[in-house]
């Protein structure tokens, strides 16, 4: 967590494969939003996975998609263009 002016970044929020659509991933939205609103934030900013399953997760709870934000990558060793 980042707070930046009266707005909050939540920079990395994953749920393990093993323990999706069990309720733990609106569990940490949930005290997360809770935490922030005890703090008198104003507003939470987060970057999602471009799919439709994390779109409309939080979509349904009540967050706006933004800008277009396009991932740039450049491997810079073979390693990395592996994988």
């Amino acid at each position: 967590e980042r707070i930046a002016g009266n707005w909050a970044m939540a920079h990395l929020m994953v749920v393990h494969p093993d323990y999706r659509h069990m309720g733990v991933g609106t569990q940490l939205v949930e005290a997360f939003e809770k935490e922030c609103k005890k703090r008198k934030i104003h507003g939470i900013m987060t970057y999602v996975y471009n799919d439709s399953n994390t779109v409309d997760f939080f979509k349904n709870r009540g967050y706006m998609l933004g800008s277009t934000v396009i991932e740039a990558v450049k491997p810079l060793d073979e390693h990395a263009k592996s994988s």
